[in-house]
């Protein structure tokens, strides 16, 4: 890995480091973090199917309706998969696998939650 990666992960990990005290860095990997994505999207979608919903405000009607056109859905998705893909394929210094596997999540969290909004209606 080159000086400028390191210095990225080193930067992040200056942010993000007090939130994640080492006792429980090593449980955060990418295993552990797309199993708890996946239950996360299991629930919300439970949740946006089975649960009844007042009827959406015209702000929540417009935003869906920008969040469902595929000239969002499309570029953010090919986007969010490039930066999953990066993710996985970067090899960073064993004290920075934490921070690789929470971009992970969190970026996989935001695909997974599109295609929740794109392919699953509210139930009203």
């Amino acid at each position: 890995m080159n000086w400028n990666a390191d210095k990225g992960w080193r930067m992040l990990d200056r942010v993000a480091g007090p939130f994640y005290p080492a006792k429980i860095r090593p449980y955060l990997t990418l295993g552990w973090i797309t199993a708890f994505v996946l239950v996360i999207l299991l629930f919300a979608g439970m949740q946006r199917t089975l649960l009844p919903h007042p009827p959406l405000l015209p702000i929540q009607i417009q935003m869906e309706r920008i969040l469902r056109s595929p000239f969002f859905f499309v570029p953010y998705d090919l986007v969010v998969l490039l930066v999953i893909w990066l993710l996985v394929r970067s090899r960073p210094q064993a004290e920075y696998l934490y921070l690789r596997a929470l971009l992970y999540g969190m970026f996989l969290a935001g695909f997974l939650g599109g295609c929740l909004v794109a392919l699953v209606p509210w139930r009203g």
